[in-house]
């Protein structure tokens, strides 16, 4: 689905507008990407941000990925995201939720 965010290699006819830009770049190839369709949102796991995906007093969903090593970190992973959505209802009063995708459990709809 287009509006759907996946975590993949970089693939032909991908584009990224890096944040503060209006330039398209094509991701390396073989790239870790976030991307809805070929628009990616992330580049280089998720160091570079683009345009597409900057807050605006429009925006009703954000996603914020957080990325750990199974198994190595999990704990501080499920403490990273509880203190995520606690500080979001707290702050903004904003319904938020968690998950986790993996190997095992590849999607996750906040829907």
């Amino acid at each position: 689905m287009q509006n759907d965010i996946v975590m993949r290699f970089s693939e032909d006819g991908d584009s990224f507008i890096p944040l503060g830009k209006t330039e398209v770049e094509a991701a390396d190839a073989g790239e870790i990407v976030y991307a809805s369709g070929h628009e990616v949102r992330t580049r280089r796991w998720t160091w570079r941000q683009s345009e597409l995906g900057k807050i605006d007093d429009q925006t009703r969903d954000v996603f914020f990925p957080l990325d750990c090593f199974k198994g190595i970190n999990d704990d501080k992973e499920d403490q990273a995201a509880a203190d995520l959505v606690q500080q979001l209802k707290d702050i903004f009063g904003v319904e938020a939720v968690s998950g986790h995708v993996d190997s095992q459990q590849k999607e996750f709809s906040w829907e």
